[in-house]
């Protein structure tokens, strides 16, 4: 009897034990926006404009369970925002064209709390609240290209400028949001995260200046991702 009791004891305690401990879990989303503008300005001199703007982000995080309802853990964003303009014209065999890129790109290493106003896990759908404090390093490039092209009876060699520069900087940035989370199956689940409900960014280093902003571009920070917890 006693040895069926202490072995009654011993299995409950392992089990309480599961039960107790925290869950783990990996997510690894992001964001892709484009906008793309190519229209002639004077059709009849053959002048173009050219306007177009592409920005990728990756985001991860590693959480641990604190409650069914709250997590800690690491976060990484990475940021490229890359913008392009340029002129160019054609006429009686005649060419010039000037272009300026400027590249962002954002190496952002944090970490966040996460509340679910549900019990982890345990429903179909669920819905968070995130805050997510982290350190940017940011390096901006610009380059500059100015191209004339001349027939040859003009007699007068091509020409190519480039003018090119960058910049590094760092911030700390203070970014509240909230998302959607919707089980798959088992323990994967996908979210819809809509960041920078609340935001706050400071640069520290290369011209210290503060920004503040509230639901600021909303189509730009809404990331999608996938969710597995262990």
């Amino acid at each position: 009897m006693n040895k069926f009791l202490t072995c009654l004891f011993f299995v409950g305690t392992i089990s309480f034990a599961k039960a107790q401990q925290p869950q783990v879990f990996v997510e690894l989303g992001g964001n892709y926006n484009t906008t793309k503008k190519d229209y002639n300005l004077l059709s009849m001199n053959g002048q173009k404009q050219l306007s177009e703007t592409k920005q990728p982000k990756i985001s991860a995080r590693v959480g641990l369970g604190l409650s069914q309802h709250s997590f800690i853990g690491l976060s990484y964003l990475w940021h490229k925002n890359s913008i392009l303009t340029g002129q160019s014209y054609d006429q009686n065999d005649f060419h010039t064209s000037n272009s300026e890129t400027i590249t962002t790109k954002i190496n952002a290493f944090g970490a966040f709390y996460r509340y679910y106003f549900l019990p982890f896990n345990s429903k179909k759908w669920n819905i968070f609240t995130e805050f997510n404090p982290s350190y940017q390093l940011l390096t901006t490039e610009f380059k500059i290209e100015r191209i004339s092209a001349y027939p040859e009876y003009y007699g007068q060699d091509d020409q190519l400028v480039e003018i090119s520069d960058k910049n590094k900087t760092q911030a700390i940035d203070l970014d509240l949001g909230a998302g959607v989370s919707y089980k798959i199956a088992g323990n994967i689940s996908a979210q819809l995260t809509f960041r920078s409900l609340a935001n706050f960014n400071r640069l520290t280093k290369g011209g210290k200046t503060t920004q503040f902003s509230l639901i600021d571009k909303p189509l730009q920070n809404t990331f999608i991702s996938l969710h597995y917890a262990f």
